[in-house]
C-alpha cells in the first residue's frame, strides 16, 4: 500500500507516468520519436505508449481510444477535436544513382518527364502534393509505380526502383548513400498538425510533448513559422 501511495505521488508530481500517443507514418519514423526522446530525457521515469497509425485510425484513435494525442499531416473536423498547425515540411526527391543528369541541385516537374516515378494513391496526402508538383510543368513519366507510403516509396527508391517524391520528415530516414535528397522547386509545404480530444484533461506530458515538437520542427524548416496553404489538404476520411 505504501509503495502504491508513492507511486501515485509520483505520478501526481509528473515524474513518472504512462504517456501513449500516435502519429501517422511520415512523422512516426524520425520527427516524433526525437520529441519524444527530448520528452524523456526532462521526465527519465516516464514510459511511452507510442502508436503509429494509418489515417483511417487515426480519428478512432483520439475520440474513442487511449491515445492522448496524435500528429498527422493533415487537420481532422470533428467537433471534440482540436487540431493545431504546429509547423511546415518542404516537398524533396529521392533520386536513385543515374536516374537524372549530374549536377542537379534542385528537381524541377519537367526534370522528371520521361522518367519512372514513385507515386502515391491519388486521395493521399502525398498523392494530392505530388499532382500539384507535376501540375505545375507539363510532364509524362515514362513508368509508375503507385504505393500508400512514404516509407514505401523510400525502399523502392534506395532499391533504384524510380524517383519518389516525399515529405522532408520522411526523408530524414533515407539512405543517403543510395539516393540523393535534393529539394524541388515546388512553393507548397506539408502541414504538420497536433491533435488532441478537448473533452479529455491535457496532461503535463501533453504540453512538454508539443513543446518539443515545435523545437524539432524548427530544426527541419529554421525559423520559418508554420503557414497555411492555399487548398490546405484534409482526408475525407478524418473529416467528421
Amino acid at each position: 500500500l505504501e509503495k502504491a501511495i508513492d507511486r501515485a505521488a509520483r505520478i501526481a508530481r509528473s515524474e513518472e507516468g504512462l504517456f501513449r500517443f500516435g502519429a501517422s507514418p511520415s512523422l512516426g519514423r524520425v520527427l516524433v520519436p526525437r520529441a519524444i526522446g527530448a520528452l524523456v530525457r526532462k521526465r527519465p521515469g516516464l514510459s511511452i505508449h507510442f502508436d503509429v497509425l494509418s489515417v483511417a485510425q487515426v480519428l478512432d484513435y483520439l475520440v474513442s481510444g487511449p491515445g492522448e494525442g496524435a500528429v498527422t499531416l493533415f487537420p481532422i473536423t470533428h467537433g471534440i477535436v482540436q487540431s493545431t498547425l504546429v509547423g511546415t515540411g518542404r516537398m524533396v526527391a529521392l533520386v536513385p544513382q543515374g536516374s537524372l543528369p549530374a549536377g542537379a541541385e534542385r528537381l524541377r516537374p519537367e526534370d522528371l518527364d520521361g522518367a519512372t516515378l514513385v507515386v502515391f494513391e491519388p486521395q493521399s496526402v502525398h498523392g494530392q502534393m505530388l499532382s500539384r508538383f507535376l501540375n505545375t510543368g507539363s510532364v509524362t513519366p515514362r513508368k509508375t509505380h503507385v504505393v500508400r507510403f512514404a516509407e514505401t516509396a523510400i525502399g523502392l527508391a534506395e532499391a533504384g526502383v524510380g524517383i519518389a517524391i516525399v515529405d522532408e520528415f520522411s526523408a530524414a530516414s533515407v539512405d543517403r548513400s543510395s539516393v540523393a535528397v535534393l529539394p524541388t522547386t515546388f512553393e507548397g509545404v506539408f502541414q504538420v498538425y497536433l491533435h488532441r480530444n478537448v473533452e479529455r484533461v491535457q496532461s503535463r506530458f501533453m504540453q512538454l510533448l508539443t513543446a518539443a515538437l515545435r523545437d524539432e520542427l524548427l530544426a527541419f524548416c529554421g525559423d520559418q513559422p508554420p503557414r497555411e496553404t492555399e487548398g490546405t489538404i484534409a482526408h475525407p476520411q478524418a473529416s467528421v
